[in-house]
């Protein structure tokens, strides 16, 4: 269900949530992630105030709040929030996906991260 960008943005996420400053490339091998793809989810993850960014040599990035405080929900806003717009459309096709963004808003990086959903 989740699109192939969420889904790297994510793996990006979880290998962030310890804190410490990663080059793009490096999550990028690690998460199987195309590095320019990966470079345009690291600046909307950027914008959207869940990863710092640091240029230069030294740099790279680093995960802008505790990954307990950031929802699958955050990260699909992040990457497209034109999905999940309000609608007043009651078709049996919204009401499924409300159901499913109030579970993304349950789930976080941290949970993921440490596979506890559901402990």
């Amino acid at each position: 269900m989740l699109s192939h960008t969420t889904e790297y943005a994510i793996s990006m996420l979880i290998q962030l949530a310890s804190g410490e400053l990663k080059k793009c490339s490096e999550m990028c091998l690690n998460g199987n992630i195309p590095q320019n793809y990966g470079r345009k989810v690291l600046l909307k993850l950027t914008r959207a105030g869940l990863v710092k960014s640091y240029p230069g040599i030294g740099g790279g990035y680093q995960i802008d709040k505790a990954a307990k405080e950031i929802t699958i929900y955050d990260v699909i806003k992040a990457l497209d929030e034109s999905l999940i717009r309000p609608s007043r459309n009651n078709s049996v096709d919204q009401l499924i996906k409300n159901e499913i963004f109030e579970v993304y808003k349950k789930h976080n990086i941290y949970e993921i991260a440490n596979m506890q959903i559901g402990k």
